[in-house]
């Protein structure tokens, strides 16, 4: 990936903290660099939430059945507030699939859900 970028004449820099001082001008680490175009993605970070784990940058743990450790299998979580690693709308309504249906369990209803299984469905393509 690197190699296509530098063919393409673009150079990447990671893991930096920039700002944008003027447009078009980014200054980062004793650094500056004059862009015609910048990508930024921001860095994920949860809340705190009295009584509840926090994870890595702050994100709920969860186990393969959307179970919040060290809350005795009564606490579930889904969505992008969890430490799951893929942020994405149809993965986080399978995990709230998966954590409804472990809640059910604890109710009575229905036996032991298997393990979330994630799956990234790929919709329409346009033409």
């Amino acid at each position: 990936m690197v190699d296509l970028l530098h063919e393409a004449g673009v150079t990447l820099h990671t893991g930096v903290v920039a700002r944008v001082p003027a447009p078009g001008l980014v200054a980062f680490g004793g650094g500056e660099v004059h862009a015609d175009r910048i990508v930024t993605l921001p860095r994920i970070t949860g809340r705190t939430i009295k009584g509840i784990p926090a994870g890595t940058r702050w994100l709920v743990p969860i186990d393969q059945r959307c179970v919040v450790p060290s809350t005795d299998g009564r606490v579930f979580a889904a969505g992008d507030a969890t430490d799951f690693p893929v942020k994405l709308g149809g993965i986080g309504a399978q995990q709230a699939d998966a954590a409804a249906a472990g809640i059910a369990h604890l109710a009575g209803v229905g036996g032991r859900p298997p393990p979330f299984n994630p799956v990234v469905r790929r919709g329409p393509v346009s033409t």
